[in-house]
């Protein structure tokens, strides 16, 4: 029987977390065009509404928006800054 050959095991560098106030403002870049383009979408397309109705169409779609596309994209375009 032939013992295994042990590797030695790589390093790990550990995860470091992009500094607060940048996400904040990566965030905030990633929010305001995406809430102004939704919010004259919706009043374009479904005229008066009340406000609670236009926020509650706005707000979901704006948060699946930012969550599935946005600040993905964003953050891997901005990965070396925030990594810093």
């Amino acid at each position: 029987m032939t013992t295994p050959v042990r590797r030695a095991a790589t390093p790990v560098r550990p995860v470091t977390h992009p500094k607060r106030w940048k996400m904040w403002v990566l965030t905030c870049v990633a929010i305001y065009p995406v809430i102004t383009a939704l919010g004259y979408l919706v009043q374009a397309a479904l005229g008066d509404l009340p406000v609670y109705e236009h926020f509650l169409i706005l707000v979901p779609v704006a948060v699946a928006l930012l969550i599935f596309f946005v600040m993905p994209a964003l953050t891997r375009w901005f990965g070396g800054w925030l990594a810093r």
